[in-house]
């Protein structure tokens, strides 16, 4: 049976805290995990996503049965599911000072806040 992974719609906030949560239990993994601010079209329409990843592996939450949970992926199989058409990395400490200088979690490029439901969230 496929298990199936509903979208929190709060993808940023919970990117950029997981990308914390990571850099938090492992230290040395500080240096290959980055946030990661996308366009995808996993249905063919574009719209705006965030995940942390390293080299190889993907880090995202959704919601199964209701509860959050986090998923690892690998990159290659992640990218072909969701359609990825473009992305911004982000280090651990260039996203923190975009979510400072913002008072936001992202995403922090106009292109990509266009893309996400309901308009622009963070219009500045």
């Amino acid at each position: 049976m496929t298990q199936v992974i509903y979208p929190t719609q709060t993808c940023f906030d919970d990117a950029l805290d997981l990308l914390v949560a990571l850099c938090h239990q492992d230290r040395r993994r500080r240096r290959a995990l980055r946030l990661v601010h996308a366009v995808v079209a996993p249905d063919g329409a574009p719209c705006a996503h965030a995940w942390v990843e390293d080299a190889t592996q993907v880090f995202f939450q959704g919601l199964v049965d209701g509860a959050k949970h986090t998923f690892e992926s690998s990159r290659a199989e992640y990218y072909t599911g969701i359609t990825v058409r473009e992305c911004t990395r982000y280090t651990l400490q260039q996203a923190l000072l975009h979510n400072r200088r913002t008072g936001h979690y992202g995403p922090w490029q106009a292109r990509y806040r266009a893309l996400c439901l309901g308009g622009d969230p963070h219009a500045q």
